[in-house]
């Protein structure tokens, strides 16, 4: 009896033993701490967006701005175009440049290449169809000379200097023009500067004080279009040639006895001689204008060359076409295509 008594307590005990070890197990496997899920993290005003390539389901959403933003608007791109200086002033820091691309003299003819050679053509007696080798910017023909501004604004002349006409002072020019035996530069302070012998000079080679904005030199006359538009002559005035009417013009050209000039309106206006004609310009817009000995020519507003005086030589009936500028000589006329 008392082994099945202690038998019974033994089972009991071990009962009693599974049990705690099933409850503390149990227990165990309870308290073990579990991972927590890594929180969503929302987007802030300040968290930067995501890069570039991500999924529509992984993107940052943009953070609403709470100002409104500074930024630099983006200019509309539109055709700006250089302002055509005002006759005002000239300024001190004014460089030569090339205007005359072509000029007809009284029996020659001379031109400034692309690469700023200049080549002459026509009568060559005293050398005026001669030039010298370098670069020029433009080119001016004359009766029997002809003058170049340089790349470095210095005038070089050529031909005939039996009137001193070829022998230019030093100095740096921003124009030049060579007239029959006398030629004007306007210098880089708006001045105008004309040389030749004094023989016979009438004046013309003794230009007016103050400044100018460009000079053209006749046949024993020169005209220069000063700052306020108006216009200014001086030397012969056997015709009329050296007296211009008032108001503005945009240039002037001085002939053999007339001058022309283009009027701010396209217009244009000639004085002087007039037995040819060559003082009574057509009506309508020109671009340009060009006195030569006894005629003149000028291109109008849609390129065409038209002309105007005697025709003896045929130099007043231009070919058809578009120009970009025209030269009237004396018995003949020449033109940029």
């Amino acid at each position: 009896m008392a082994h099945r008594t202690f038998a019974i307590a033994a089972v009991g005990i071990i009962i009693i033993l599974v049990g705690i070890i099933i409850i503390l197990w149990a227990s165990s496997c309870g308290d073990d701490p579990q991972p927590e899920p890594t929180p969503v993290t929302r987007a802030t005003e300040t968290e930067a967006p995501k890069p570039t390539g991500t999924s529509d389901s992984d993107r940052t959403p943009a953070p609403a701005p709470t100002s409104t933003p500074i930024s630099t608007p983006i200019p509309t791109p539109t055709a700006t175009a250089t302002p055509i200086p005002s006759p005002t002033s000239v300024p001190a820091t004014a460089r030569p440049v090339a205007t005359t691309p072509v000029s007809v003299g009284e029996r020659h003819s001379c031109g400034v290449r692309a690469d700023g050679t200049v080549e002459c053509w026509g009568d060559n007696r005293h050398g005026e169809s001669t030039p010298p080798g370098g670069k020029f910017l433009s080119v001016s023909a004359g009766d029997r000379h002809s003058c170049g501004l340089r790349l470095d604004g210095t005038v070089e002349c050529w031909g005939d200097d039996s009137h001193d006409q070829s022998i230019p002072p030093g100095g740096k020019f921003l124009s030049v023009s060579a007239g029959g035996y006398h030629n004007c530069g306007l210098r880089a302070d708006g001045t105008v500067e004309c040389w030749w012998r004094l023989w016979r000079d009438n004046g013309k080679s003794i230009p007016p004080g103050g400044k100018f904005l460009s000079v053209s030199a006749g046949g024993g006359h020169s005209c220069g279009l000063r700052v306020d538009g108006t216009v200014e002559c001086w030397g012969d005035d056997e015709y009329g040639q050296s007296t211009p009417p008032g108001g503005k013009f945009l240039s002037v050209s001085a002939g053999g006895g007339h001058t022309c000039g283009l009027r701010d309106d396209g217009s244009v206006e000639c004085w002087g001689w007039d037995e040819y004609g060559e003082s009574t310009p057509p009506g309508g817009e020109f671009l340009s204008v060009s006195a030569g000995g006894w005629h003149s020519c000028g291109v109008r507003a849609d390129g065409t060359v038209e002309c105007w005086g005697p025709n003896g030589d045929g130099e007043s009936t231009p070919p058809g076409g578009e120009f970009l500028s025209v030269s009237a000589g004396k018995d003949g006329s020449c033109a940029l295509r």
